[in-house]
């Protein structure tokens, strides 16, 4: 078949149709563009509001961990970090002490259940970076707070 016989096939036989289609195919192309450019937007919004919220909870616990940590008492570190990250964003969150002491490491129980596609969350993974805040009192260090948060 010529191109021409092709053509004339599937483009609309009247100018007022040809008019129509062109307008409704420029339609969509601008409006499903706008959409993806709001989600892209609303994607990179989250993901910035997810790390504004892991470094303030960061700051605010290194309060309690710091206290801790001078005393030596693992226990209340542990206990804090179960608190923090038990029914929350973050996926771990531990206490390294210097020189390789220690770490005390807690994991979330119940991680957030996921109903987004795989690539989506791979997206967010590589988005997203650990939270780390150091502890130090007096001009010792006494190791990292981290939070990890879970894509």
């Amino acid at each position: 078949m010529k191109p021409s016989v092709i053509a004339s096939k599937l483009l609309p036989a009247s100018l007022a149709n040809r008019i129509l289609s062109l307008y409704v195919v420029s339609l969509m192309t601008f409006v499903s563009t706008g959409v993806l450019a709001f989600y892209w937007y609303q994607l990179h919004q989250q993901v910035e509001n997810a790390q504004e919220i892991a470094m303030m909870v960061s700051e605010v616990m290194s309060f309690t961990v710091a206290d801790s940590a001078v005393i030596g008492d693992d226990d209340t570190i542990k206990r804090t970090l179960q608190g923090a990250v038990l029914r929350s964003q973050f996926k771990s969150g531990a206490f390294i002490m210097p020189n390789s002491v220690g770490h005390i490491t807690v994991s979330n129980p119940a991680p957030p259940r996921h109903a987004s596609p795989q690539w989506l969350r791979h997206y967010t993974a590589a988005q997203l970076f650990e939270v780390n805040r150091n502890i130090s009192v007096g001009g010792i260090d006494y190791g990292v707070l981290r939070l990890t948060i879970s894509p």
